[in-house]
């Protein structure tokens, strides 16, 4: 446990996550003092790097401290890239909200500059919007690029990355889902497993499948959800909206070790037609399923399981007519190796072999 980080009645940040190394990262925010930023003895406006018991780590600029970066205004989204760089999403005051690159020991400014300065001293951030357009909350990395939910900005941004810091990012900026699920508090990334196949209102966070029309080039597709849903995932990464998660997944997660579908009965079926093949409802089987559901049950006589017909059997299920001068059986004999197709006994007994 961690003690003596300050608090205020605004930014406060409170961002953590473990990174690579196996350390435990906090963002913390300057609690409305701006001085606390620039002060390397307080925790309020740095990134904080610690062991998960809150002891100062090995390779951190100040061997005693935990403080990893510093001049941060309010950090609200932490994440890390297939390099292993740390991002860190965060509140601008009245003019830009910024994602930075965060190298050890750096300062990022704040109070003395805000955004893309220019100014000795100080790291620039890599991208930079106006406060309505964003006001960043959660970021995580997918598909080459961070990807970062907006409060205020109600969307949710893409930053395209090259894996070279001195040419971040590879191209503008892009925004998805505007004004469509009002503010996202984070994004998640959902790595290289299929969506989630089902949706659970929880409150008024939720979570769902969304496809559809065409995403950023190499990001997969983005569509619009039901209205119901507030929501959803695109290009590998799940986005959510409120501050926690649904159940949704942990319904799933139940469901399938009863052994049961997602929404679907556990019950086990049972009786006639028990180990025939399960289709989901409304899920028409294609032929080779048609086929493969009937191997080993064709019927002799052109009768099927189950049913019985009423009269004689057609001709084109019986034996061959008996041509003049040959000696192919007429109708009301046996033919070898089959039934006969006629339902009194064969004039000429069983077929060999038969019971």
């Amino acid at each position: 446990m961690l003690r003596g980080i300050p608090k205020g009645s605004v930014h406060n940040g409170g961002r953590i996550a473990f990174g690579p190394d196996k350390m435990l990262y906090a963002g913390t925010g300057e609690t409305g003092d701006t001085g606390l930023a620039q002060d390397k003895e307080s925790l309020a406006g740095k990134i904080l790097r610690m062991t998960p018991d809150g002891e100062p780590v090995h390779g951190n600029p100040e061997a005693d401290s935990v403080v990893y970066s510093y001049g941060h205004r309010n950090v609200q989204g932490l994440a890390w890239d297939k390099d292993k760089r740390l991002w860190a999403a965060e509140f601008g005051q009245d003019t830009w909200d910024e994602l930075n690159l965060i190298e050890p020991g750096g300062n990022y400014g704040w109070p003395e500059v805000e955004g893309k300065e220019g100014e000795s001293g100080f790291i620039d951030p890599v991208a930079q919007w106006k406060t309505s357009e964003a006001s960043p909350s959660g970021i995580a990395y997918a598909k080459g690029s961070i990807w970062m939910a907006g409060l205020r900005g109600e969307r949710l941004w893409r930053i395209p990355l090259s894996g070279d810091s001195a040419k971040e990012p590879y191209a503008e900026p892009q925004a998805f889902l505007e004004e469509e699920h009002g503010r996202l508090r984070t994004v998640v990334s959902a790595g290289e497993r299929p969506p989630v196949a089902g949706h659970q209102q929880h409150g008024r966070t939720g979570h769902a499948e969304v496809r559809g029309r065409q995403g950023p080039p190499g990001g997969g597709g983005v569509a619009r959800p039901p209205a119901r849903h507030v929501g959803g995932s695109t290009a590998g990464v799940q986005f959510l909206r409120g501050a926690v998660r649904s159940g949704a997944q942990a319904h799933l997660g139940r469901a399938a070790a009863a052994g049961a579908e997602p929404g679907g009965s556990r019950r086990r079926r049972s009786g006639p037609g028990a180990d025939r093949p399960h289709f989901r409802q409304g899920h028409r089987p294609g032929p080779g399923a048609r086929r493969r559901l009937w191997a080993g049950r064709r019927p002799t006589g052109g009768e099927r399981p189950g049913r019985r017909r009423a009269g004689p059997p057609a001709a084109t299920h019986g034996p061959p007519a008996a041509r003049p001068g040959s000696a192919v059986p007429g109708p009301a004999s046996a033919v070898r190796g089959r039934p006969c197709p006629s339902r009194t006994p064969c004039s000429t007994g069983p077929a060999p072999g038969s019971p």
